[in-house]
């Protein structure tokens, strides 16, 4: 198979994985929602008697179990309200997820398909197969990986990705990264 279709198929699996988690991200929004709704008082006596406002207050914890006695022990402890923003559209995890999609896309390319390309297109070494859309995501890799997803000034000299300046916190969110994907497929047909 062609290295070139190989990568395009990482890039499927990736972008899929990205609405995967949206998807997943809101439905379990929703069941939170509907508990926190079950539990909420209501006229005739039901749910706990207890508000919204209360429940959001009330700590969540993800436990770890350990295998050699069986006791549980917290590694995460956050509340109601925390966990529902953070799965909410905008949410802090959906944002990493996009931005860590984007650092895939490139990994994939640097590490391990623009070498195999070069070498199938007849170039003598990968750095000789160039790409502006490859070297704008680099770009936002290096700000993502190395300035905690805050664009630095080499940002602002990329040639297709122009949706941020340097300053601005990169939130890859899911118009982008279907615009992104759409290019990266655009871009690796017309080497095929």
């Amino acid at each position: 198979m062609h290295p070139a279709v190989e990568y395009l198929d990482i890039v499927k699996k990736v972008f899929v994985l990205f609405k995967d988690c949206e998807l997943s991200f809101n439905d379990e929004l929703k069941s939170i929602s509907a508990m926190q709704k079950a539990m909420v008082g209501k006229e005739k006596g039901e749910g706990l008697g207890l508000t919204r406002e209360e429940l959001d207050k009330r700590s969540v914890h993800i436990l770890k179990k350990d295998p050699i006695t069986g006791k549980y022990d917290t590694i995460v402890k956050t509340t109601q309200k925390e966990w529902k923003e953070r799965l909410s559209k905008g949410g802090e995890n959906i944002n990493f997820i996009g931005n860590m999609c984007l650092v895939l896309y490139y990994q994939y390319w640097e590490d391990n398909y623009r070498g195999k390309i070069a070498d199938k297109l007849g170039y003598e070494d990968k750095d000789d197969l160039k790409n502006d859309l490859f070297g704008d995501i680099n770009k936002y890799r290096n700000s993502i990986i190395h300035h905690n997803s805050i664009a630095t000034e080499e940002i602002e000299k990329c040639k297709i990705l122009k949706w941020y300046k340097e300053g601005d916190e990169i939130v890859i969110d899911y118009l982008q990264m279907e615009e992104l994907f759409l290019l990266i497929e655009k871009e690796i047909k017309a080497l095929i």
